[in-house]
């Protein structure tokens, strides 16, 4: 099944696709971002969980 575009007036989310990945390691890999999420996460542990979407 797939993910919903929800919209608002300002703000347009969408689902995460193939060209999200280099945005989502650098996110994943930030200790400051990941601090209430978890450890950061290597390029190889990002992709695994991506493949998996």
């Amino acid at each position: 099944m797939s993910q919903a575009t929800l919209r608002t007036a300002r703000i347009r989310l969408v689902p995460l696709a193939d060209e999200h990945l280099d945005h989502e390691v650098e996110l994943d890999a930030d200790p400051e971002v990941m601090r209430y999420l978890g450890p950061a996460r290597t390029r190889a542990e990002v992709e695994s969980a991506h493949r998996l979407r």
